[in-house]
């Protein structure tokens, strides 16, 4: 599966790879960038790093046309003559296509083109923020949730000792259930 979403700009808008290697950085981002060519025409597989993982991203970069891009807002030629195609798969190429995508519209002021819809640079950058920060989030949970094997042991372990206790308090009820009768009529005779 994978997360779709492009950015807006006019082709000479377009920075070199070090200006948006330098952007990152001062993001606070740690992405290498060695083997992205922002102004390739040829789409496909993008390998990159993400705090040192290796990771990657579908890039394209295509005429704002409907013929070469498909549907987009009339609006966005405003904005930009070309297309940045971005295609996410999987939580670390999501926070890599949020960090090139912020980068970008501080760099540019790259309009985003999610689902047909026009977005501004602002709410782009704080989108990537936001999906940053949720799946490096989400990474911290996955790495302090406990394997469900030893979930699963350590909770039987719990019942296994309640076992004993559970066992005579059922022997006592049904002492009781059974025996109560009696008692009564023992005790109003």
């Amino acid at each position: 599966m994978s997360i779709d979403s492009a950015l807006v700009m006019f082709r000479d808008a377009l920075p070199s790879r070090a200006q948006l290697e330098a952007k990152l950085g001062e993001l606070g981002y740690d992405v290498d960038l060695r083997k992205f060519e922002i102004a390739g025409e040829r789409p496909g597989w993008v390998d990159l790093r993400v705090d040192g993982k290796k990771t990657g991203f579908d890039y394209g970069l295509f005429p704002l046309t409907r013929k070469a891009f498909g549907p987009f807002p009339k609006k966005a030629l405003a904005f930009g003559d070309v297309a940045l195609s971005f295609g996410a798969r999987g939580r670390l190429s999501i926070i890599a296509v949020s960090a090139v995508q912020h980068a970008l519209s501080v760099l540019a002021d790259a309009h985003g083109l999610i689902e047909a819809e026009l977005v501004s640079p602002a709410e782009m950058q704080r989108g990537s923020v936001e999906s940053i920060a949720y799946f490096s989030t989400a990474e911290q949970v996955q790495a302090d949730r406990p394997p469900a094997a030893d979930s699963f042991g350590a909770r039987w372990r719990e019942v296994r000792g309640m076992l004993p206790g559970l066992a005579m308090l059922l022997i006592a009820a049904v002492l009781f259930i059974l025996g109560f009768p009696r008692l009564l009529a023992w005790a109003f005779r």
